[in-house]
């Protein structure tokens, strides 16, 4: 009898539980796993108290996300199993205190070369039955785990910036999802770091790739901050413009349909912004959506 495929193991899976955010960026650094993080944090913010999130990290063999969060989870996807059952899930999932569910990559990278596509797939399958949400980082790679983890998606956020020598790249990754049957019109486009010095403006970038809109997060020195004191801007300051905008990308993600979902609070902890923020105001933002002409 021939062994199953990563294919086989989804099977009916994908239809029958959660839906799927996958994101992924044609390059390396440009911020997949901190906005992976965001959206998952948005997310189970949504449903607090639920456990309705799930966030895998498929950026292999060099994924972070755990280190990112500070965990040090006892399981990771080098173990996956495709016989689990319910009895597993305190064994396979590490919570988090940002309300979502990790299965981190293993942090050895000579064990992270080895995980299996069915052994992703297994893990997809899980995650996706007992939540109503997965987050899946894939990073920049492209490949039998990645694209498996991709063609289950239901919603796909490409991670771009604005540094002129990264368009090929991307308009490269596009074109080639195209080819992988995957809906480019559909994919979420995101430009991150929006206002950085010396990169192209999210307009430029748009006519660029010939994508019908793309969505701004901006630059902030927060972000960088939060992720130093081992923090969730998401969590701590839910109105930050640049939460804010990824919380509008996850609207997106879930095809705008947030009604009767409850707002996150207003008011986070930050003092470790080591400045006094509560009363400060903020300038209100636009929606991120520039519209984009095709070319």
């Amino acid at each position: 009898m021939p062994g199953r495929t990563g294919v086989d193991v989804l099977g009916g899976a994908m239809s029958h539980g959660g839906r799927s955010v996958v994101v992924f960026s044609p390059r390396g650094g440009t911020g997949t796993t901190t906005l992976a993080i965001a959206l998952a944090t948005w997310l189970a913010g949504l449903r607090p108290g639920h456990n309705s999130v799930a966030l895998l990290d498929f950026h292999l063999p060099f994924g972070n996300l755990a280190a990112m969060l500070g965990l040090a989870p006892a399981f990771t996807l080098g173990g996956a199993d495709q016989h689990w059952t319910p009895a597993d899930i305190g064994r396979v999932f590490t919570p988090t205190s940002l309300g979502c569910n990790v299965v981190a990559s293993p942090n050895d990278p000579l064990v992270a070369e080895s995980v299996t596509v069915l052994e992703c797939a297994s893990a997809l399958a899980f995650a996706s039955a007992h939540h109503d949400l997965m987050v899946v980082d894939i990073g920049s790679n492209l490949n039998e785990a990645t694209l498996l983890a991709l063609e289950s998606a239901t919603a796909l956020v490409m991670v771009v910036n604005g540094d002129p020598q990264a368009l090929p790249a991307a308009a490269a990754a596009r074109a080639t999802l195209g080819l992988l049957g995957i809906p480019v019109d559909d994919i979420v486009l995101v430009a991150n770091r929006v206002g950085s010095v010396h990169q192209l403006d999210s307009g430029t970038i748009g006519r660029a790739l010939g994508h019908r809109a793309i969505y701004e997060v901006p630059d902030s020195p927060d972000v960088a901050l939060a992720v130093k004191k081992g923090r969730s801007l998401m969590r701590d300051w839910p109105d930050h413009p640049w939460s804010v905008a990824v919380g509008r990308i996850g609207e997106l993600c879930l095809g705008n349909d947030v009604s009767g979902l409850p707002a996150l609070p207003r008011d986070g902890r930050r003092s470790w912004l080591g400045r006094r923020t509560r009363r400060r105001g903020h300038q209100p933002i636009g929606p991120p959506t520039v519209a984009i002409g095709r070319p």
